[in-house]
């Protein structure tokens, strides 16, 4: 089977060249991982691969405030036009961001226990570690 490269066409998008966060200028390359298909677009037929646009997707660190971000942003209405996956729907990872809750809220809990016992003592020469 002989391999022929098609050559598809480049989706519409967004490149920063500014943090998202900070607006600094001071973006360095992480990792370019060249032109992508969107994510969770899965083709109806053999024949959508032929007009299956691709996306550039890479990765940028500002080193003003250390934000690991995509350079590269596609527009809402055509990253989710024909999006298949509504996690809500989905019963395992709607269970599992239930557990992930009350164990951040768990945590949050004796957080402010430990602080208010602080607080509350602060007059005190205690020392509290977690």
């Amino acid at each position: 089977m002989k391999f022929v490269k098609k050559y598809k066409s480049i989706g519409r998008y967004n490149r920063y060249t500014i943090c998202r966060f900070c607006f600094s200028d001071k973006l360095s390359k992480v990792i370019h991982l060249g032109y992508v298909p969107l994510a969770g677009g899965f083709l109806r037929s053999q024949k959508d691969f032929s007009h299956e646009k691709l996306y550039p997707s890479s990765l940028a660190f500002c080193e003003n405030c250390f934000l690991l971000q995509t350079r590269e942003v596609i527009d809402a209405n055509t990253l989710f036009k024909d999006y298949f996956y509504h996690s809500s729907a989905i019963k395992t990872p709607a269970k599992k961001t239930q557990i992930s809750f009350r164990i951040v809220l768990c945590s949050l809990s004796s957080f402010f226990i430990i602080l208010s016992a602080i607080i509350m003592n602060k007059n005190k020469n205690i020392e509290y570690t977690a």
